[in-house]
């Protein structure tokens, strides 16, 4: 689960870990399993609890839910609205003009934001998205997700891979399992431990 909202960037990893985060005056609290998660960013809520829980998420004035397993996403940006069903499902989200299409399995996912393109192949496939005139691309199991939002950049691996992001100067890095993750915000830092 990945969420931007201004100049902060929220990311989430299942297993027993929990991740903290503050971006400007927010706060982001994460526990996967049964767990919740809490993030204030801007004056915005983000709630998530993974399983079969509810994820809502509020930045500005918009309002991101979503349910694993068989549930389904529903996220409002500004006026914009996305849904997505995992399993078989499929995801859609408009941002802007844009629209985002995402089938999990052997699907696919194509994004629209502004004048940019996501596509996404989950198993063995392939994400790359274009927001502005950035470029992501993402790879599940050992693969890599690089992103490029405005000028910077995002590489992530699951499993015991290392997540990367820049957002405007700020940089992200994500280990799952015991590693680290390491989150700047404009010019700030701030080391996060995930606790298995």
């Amino acid at each position: 689960m990945e969420t931007q909202s201004g100049a902060g960037t929220m990311e989430t990893h299942s297993g027993a870990r929990t991740m903290e985060t503050q971006s400007g005056a927010g706060t982001m609290e994460t526990q996967s399993g049964a767990g919740t998660m809490e993030t204030q960013s801007g004056a915005g809520t983000m709630e998530t609890q993974s399983g079969a829980g509810t994820m809502e998420t509020q930045s500005g004035a918009g309002t991101m839910e979503t349910q694993s397993g068989a549930g389904t996403m529903v996220t409002h940006s500004g006026a914009r609205t996305m849904e997505t069903q995992s399993g078989a499902g499929t995801m859609e989200t408009q941002s802007g003009a844009g629209t985002m299409e995402t089938q999990s399995g052997a699907g696919t996912m194509e994004t629209q934001s502004g004048a940019g393109t996501m596509e996404t192949q989950s198993g063995a496939g392939t994400m790359e998205t274009q927001s502005g005139a950035g470029t992501m691309e993402t790879q599940s199991g050992a693969r890599t997700m690089e992103t490029q939002s405005g000028a910077g950049t995002m590489e992530t691996q699951s499993g015991a891979g290392t997540m990367e992001t820049q957002s405007g100067a700020g940089t992200m890095e994500t280990q799952s399992g015991a590693e680290d993750m390491e989150t700047q915000s404009g010019a700030g830092t701030m080391p996060c431990l995930c606790a298995v």
